[in-house]
């Protein structure tokens, strides 16, 4: 069933010749006109701009994970769980330089846990964020840390997203 399902699906994806004719673009008017008629044209209809594009191109992967988890035999749900936890932290990563600049905090979309995310909508300093996040998972990457070793957490989280995908699919039998 799932197989039969993303089948169905691969009509959507870009071919080699779409990948050919995107790379010989000239700017970004001509990059997007080539993306219309494509399964990104919708995408392209509602965001003119490179980072709104990127915006609406990572939200739509976020909605793919999701389909899938869906689909997929509950074995595998695991592992779509463990994709699904890059947008969780790309979250942080983003609260974090919210904090760092002196921004207020976005409206947070991709955080799992309703609790974890309304500690977060009320962050307004790197110490209520540590407040936030203490008894997750994330938060050894905070452990001595402050937003002056953003870099550093940067890298401690992406450590954490590449290592849990690889214990999941390891642990998966089927």
């Amino acid at each position: 069933y799932a197989n039969t399902r993303c089948s169905s699906r691969i009509s959507m994806l870009l071919r080699k010749k779409s990948y050919e004719e995107l790379l010989s673009t000239t700017s970004k008017e001509e990059t997007f006109a080539q993306l219309e008629d494509s399964y990104y044209g919708p995408i392209v209809e509602h965001s003119k701009e490179f980072f709104s594009f990127s915006d609406s191109i990572y939200k739509d992967l976020n909605k793919t994970y999701n389909w899938l988890s869906d689909i997929i035999p509950p074995t595998l749900n695991p592992i779509i769980q463990a994709l699904n936890l890059k947008f969780e932290i790309n979250e942080l990563k983003d609260i974090l330089n919210n904090i760092k600049q002196g921004n207020t905090i976005q409206d947070i979309k991709f955080i799992e846990s309703e609790e974890l995310k309304l500690k977060l909508e009320s962050v307004k300093d790197f110490q209520s964020f540590i407040a936030a996040i203490e008894g997750t998972p994330y938060s050894i990457s905070f452990q001595n840390k402050t937003l002056d070793n953003l870099n550093e957490i940067n890298t401690s989280l992406d450590k954490y997203y590449i290592e849990n995908i690889i214990n999941v699919i390891s642990s998966i039998k089927d």
